[in-house]
């Protein structure tokens, strides 16, 4: 009984292997098909509104290309479909089961990819705005203090360096100032980064120093950080009871208690002879 389950495992590994080796090689016929999935399949799948909220979503969370929504939508059911034809000569529940779960693993993976884009977005953003403002009190325009924001945080900042530059390009395509700062709001789901939007676009709106609305932002942004910081360490007591309580409390007991309980059993005995 043992022989034919383990070839079967193998046989599966053999088949898996063989696919992903094919897929591999056959990735342009892929990716076109993925480009034809954008828009017949989402619509197939999705409601219109449904399909644009997650191409928003996928472009928010830095995949950026075109084909991302039919890559995203082949992956979510071309694996389950994968799974469940090899798992239902062995048990369909199962099978179904294990279906379902990694379909719903890009969502999952995608929701992650989210937060934490934004989370790297967010704490770029004090030292980003120091670069700014020492670029605006050096006499330079704040397209030119976000080229060498963006030039600077490059090696440590990817994510929100990658933002500035798409900034200053959609500038230089001929997009507005002010309609390309407000998309960089747009684009990030994070409510600091809209914050430093409004910041900003409110300053050239009143005619008001950019230089030293972002130099107050900077101050309430540190405050907040460091509020976040305070507020995380006291909740930590709170949820290290659990671990404490149900992990490292009886093992103290066994340890303290255990010597002694050895000791009075050793001595009820001798007592009982």
């Amino acid at each position: 009984m043992l022989i034919p389950v383990l070839g079967a495992f193998f046989l599966t590994l053999l088949v898996f292997a063989i696919a992903l080796g094919w897929l591999f090689l056959h990735r342009s016929r892929w990716k076109e098909l993925a480009r034809h999935l954008n828009d017949d399949v989402a619509g197939f799948f999705f409601p219109r509104g449904d399909a644009d909220s997650l191409r928003k979503r996928l472009f928010q969370a830095g995949y950026r290309s075109p084909d991302a929504l039919g890559v995203y939508l082949l992956v979510r059911y071309a694996t389950g479909v994968i799974v469940l034809f090899l798992l239902a000569p062995y048990s369909l529940f199962g099978a179904l089961s294990a279906a379902a779960a990694i379909s719903m693993l890009p969502r999952r993976i995608l929701s992650y990819r989210l937060k934490a884009r934004a989370a790297a977005i967010r704490n770029a953003l004090p030292p980003a705005l120091d670069l700014i403002v020492l670029s605006l009190d050096a006499g330079h325009s704040l397209d030119h203090a976000l080229v060498h924001s963006a030039a600077a945080l490059k090696p440590l900042h990817p994510e929100l360096s990658a933002e500035f530059a798409l900034c200053n390009a959609e500038v230089k395509a001929g997009t507005s100032r002010s309609e390309a700062i407000r998309r960089l709001g747009e684009r990030v789901p994070d409510d600091e980064l809209r914050k430093l939007v409004a910041v900003i676009l409110d300053a050239e709106r009143f005619g008001t120093s950019v230089a030293t609305a972002l130099r107050s932002h900077t101050h309430y942004l540190r405050q907040r950080m460091r509020q976040h910081a305070q507020e995380y360490a006291r909740k930590l007591s709170v949820r290290l009871v659990f671990p404490i309580f149900f992990l490292i409390f009886p093992s103290i007991l066994l340890i303290t208690l255990g010597p002694a309980y050895l000791q009075l059993r050793g001595m009820l005995t001798t007592l009982s002879r």
